[in-house]
């Protein structure tokens, strides 16, 4: 059975996903989760991957999904000397929820995170829900200190036109918006309740049903069983407390953004799409990039899983270039 292990002022606890917290004596744990006290009392969650020592980038995970995400891009984090910093956002995973929060709070909530791990200058990494986040980043971060972004098979706003986008996507999308508390119940229903029940084969098979209605290229990427355990896990890891903060995250991907794409006046934003993407079209991504001056588009034969999937090295070693 799996374990996750958490650092609180210093002592390191253990969690089963069976069983209740158990305290340890302290020592080192490596990709344990950390908890840090934002200045407005709420609490934010993240872990790291690679080297400490790495060069910084942070990782803005997708949704559903939650900082579990990094773990797959560990091997190349290492490979490339990066030190990967993953937060939950706020209400996802253990990241206290902030109710009314909006896209354009999380640049000063990262900033304030990179001024707790005494970061001055940086990299962003996001994939598909956490595209509107990075963007909200560049319009606000300084140049000096947001050295570059690259977006992987990413989530834009539905104004761009959605025709090409999955019909289960935009319905699920259209509820958050006006009713994220039907979201938060199906989101309990669907997800938080079959993963946390002691026989697993009832989520793993709702959600491989749901596979079947994507690209081929994506559904090949199930063959790999740890790839669909990491998955699974890491969507599980979002709704762990409650499912109303992916609700709301999912209200927020769906209403209108708090910013215009054209407000990113920036050369410093790679984005990465597939041309097999149902999730996030490369239709929007490419009417996204002429909104945003200087953007670069990268178009490859591949799905909204499969991109990131066989793509980590050549993605995260073009953003190190951005400087």
């Amino acid at each position: 059975m799996w374990e996750q292990r958490y650092v609180v002022s210093g002592i390191l606890v253990s969690f089963h996903p069976s069983s209740h917290l158990e305290m340890a004596e302290p020592k080192p744990s490596f990709n344990s989760l950390e908890f840090y006290k934002l200045r407005n009392g709420y609490f934010l969650c993240y872990t790291t991957f690679g080297p400490a020592d790495g060069r910084p980038v942070f990782f803005l995970h997708g949704f559903p999904g939650s900082r579990l995400e990094g773990a797959a891009w560990q091997e190349v984090a290492m490979q490339l000397n990066v030190r990967l910093i993953v937060p939950d956002r706020p209400g996802i995973g253990f990241s206290s929820f902030q109710k009314g929060r909006r896209i354009i709070d999380w640049p000063y909530t990262l900033l304030e995170l990179a001024e707790h791990l005494s970061i001055e200058r940086f990299h962003l990494l996001a994939t598909s829900g956490g595209c509107p986040y990075a963007l909200a980043c560049l319009k606000t971060i300084p140049r000096e200190r947001l050295l570059g972004t690259s977006v992987v098979s990413g989530s834009f706003p539905l104004s761009l036109g959605a025709e090409d986008m999955l019909l289960m996507s935009r319905v699920m999308l259209f509820i958050a918006a006006w009713f994220p508390w039907i979201m938060s119940l199906m989101l309990d229903i669907l997800v938080r309740r079959p993963s946390r029940a002691k026989d697993q084969t009832g989520f793993e098979r709702m959600f491989m049903k749901d596979v079947e209605r994507w690209p081929v290229v994506d559904q090949e990427c199930y063959v790999d069983e740890n790839f669909k355990a990491w998955l699974l896990r890491n969507i599980a890891e979002a709704v762990t407390l409650q499912t109303y903060g992916s609700a709301w995250e999912a209200r927020l991907l769906g209403s209108d953004w708090d910013f215009g794409l054209d407000e990113i006046l920036s050369p410093r934003v790679t984005v990465w799409q597939g041309t097999f993407d149902r999730n996030c079209p490369v239709t929007m991504a490419e009417r996204a990039v002429k909104k945003m001056a200087g953007a670069q588009l990268i178009i490859l034969d591949e799905g909204h899983l499969s991109l990131p999937a066989k793509h980590k090295h050549a993605i995260l070693e073009n953003l190190l270039k951005t400087a």
